[in-house]
């Protein structure tokens, strides 16, 4: 288990002011899954790696946010079903495939 998935587990409540910037290493943790009322996922400028995990899908989620990783894979068409999403940022991974159809369906997004 890496550095994210264990800071995580014991930071819950402080997960935006514990990951971002952190130097952290490992994959990205479908465990967030499990809060239900989280609303931001910022992981920003870590070194982070794997897919990003489809189980994120269920979250009312306003920010993601996974700039400056080693991101990897395609971004999980599941992630369409967010409705209240308003940024969304990934530069500086390294992705595969094409920036898929169901973004023009984020009619609250504002930052991409």
């Amino acid at each position: 288990m890496g550095h994210a998935s264990m800071a995580i587990d014991e930071k819950i409540y402080g997960l935006y002011r514990v990951l971002k910037s952190q130097n952290s290493s490992g994959t990205l943790p479908p465990q967030l899954a499990r809060l239900p009322y989280l609303q931001e996922i910022d992981l920003t400028f870590n070194y982070l790696n794997g897919t990003i995990p489809k189980q994120w899908s269920s979250l009312n989620l306003v920010n993601i946010s996974l700039y400056g990783n080693r991101v990897t894979g395609s971004i999980p068409k599941e992630l369409g079903n967010i409705t209240t999403l308003k940024r969304f940022r990934l530069g500086d991974n390294q992705f595969s495939g094409s920036i898929p159809n169901f973004i023009q369906n984020w009619k609250s997004v504002e930052t991409v």
